[in-house]
């Protein structure tokens, strides 16, 4: 971003809901391609925003998102287990247990390393380079206040007896108002990803913003969408294939030729007994290469150090 400003390019902005950060911790909702992207971003297409009250339920629920996806691949080698305990004779019953065993591990591994290490990409990436919105402030405060009292659809209502409350919701919205009412000259085009089709989008349309919502974002030329690949279109950007993130996730892609029994060790703190890639899970410091268990976080020495690869 401030490459692209030294260079006199104003850049474009990508302003993301909590819904897209999760998505992006789930298989098959995003691509390697579009995933590297968003994080390259800001090295050469522009700025990514996030509201602080998204920020605050990122942290919060990350970690039981790949906690779930963890627990799925255990469920379902769990129901295929008990299918093979129903077979009729026990000629084959061992061997196809130990397969699916090693499935199981293998989907864990793969889960692990793609997606579990999306998300500690995401933290680093946004710790460096995204811009927090504020979403707190005693004028926005006032408008949610205000905004609840006349049961401003689509964040209040009464819908079918029940009233509706997303004040969080409703706080995300106008603090990118609020944000982009004091700096939108800063930037090129601006667009809003969210798959909050519930509380942002027309009803029956999660592609466009909600009517009552519409003139806000419209007075400050602010687009909508509800997901990435269309965001990047928006802002006409290389197809995916040929951008830096295309580039990033092609060197990727034989990643699972490295999930083998042979990149693993056992971590070695007592009553862990993680998996620890012997390549991925290391970090340097000073000049001396350290183990990192990503469930514990105990770090160890690999007995390696920078000379090393120099060497």
């Amino acid at each position: 971003m401030l490459l692209l400003r030294s260079y006199g390019v104003i850049p474009h902005a990508i302003i993301l809901d909590t819904n897209v950060l999760i998505d992006l911790l789930s298989p098959d909702k995003y691509t390697d391609e579009q995933f590297y992207t968003l994080i390259s971003g800001s090295n050469f297409f522009g700025d990514i925003l996030i509201p602080r009250q998204v920020l605050d339920e990122w942290n919060y629920i990350k970690d039981n998102t790949t906690e779930i996806h963890h627990n799925n691949i255990g469920k379902n080698a769990t129901e295929i287990m008990k299918l093979i305990k129903k077979f009729p004779n026990q000629l084959g019953k061992n061997e196809t247990e130990e397969v699916i065993s090693n499935l199981q591990k293998m989907a864990r591994r793969s889960y692990e390393y793609t997606y579990g290490t999306r998300k500690k990409q995401i933290d680093k990436f946004i710790a460096d380079f995204v811009t927090i919105i504020d979403t707190r402030s005693n004028k926005l405060d006032s408008i949610v206040v205000d905004l609840a009292i006349k049961s401003f659809e689509p964040f209040f209502a009464n819908e079918h007896g029940n009233p509706k409350n997303e004040a969080t919701d409703a706080l995300i919205f106008f603090g990118i108002v609020n944000f982009m009412e004091k700096n939108r000259k800063d930037y090129n085009k601006v667009v809003f990803v969210s798959f909050n089709k519930n509380e942002f989008a027309e009803r029956g349309n999660p592609t466009k913003l909600h009517t009552n919502l519409a003139e806000y974002f419209n007075s400050l030329d602010i687009h909508f969408t509800n997901h990435l690949k269309s965001a990047y279109e928006f802002l006409e950007l290389s197809p995916e294939e040929y951008s830096l993130g295309g580039q990033i996730a092609k060197a990727n892609k034989d990643r699972e030729n490295f999930l083998s029994d042979d990149y693993f060790i056992v971590c070695p703190k007592e009553g862990c007994n993680n998996e620890v890639h012997i390549n991925l899970d290391t970090i340097l410091v000073g000049k001396e290469y350290y183990f990192v268990c990503r469930k514990c976080q105990s770090t160890w020495s690999t007995g390696e150090t920078l000379y090393d690869q120099l060497y």
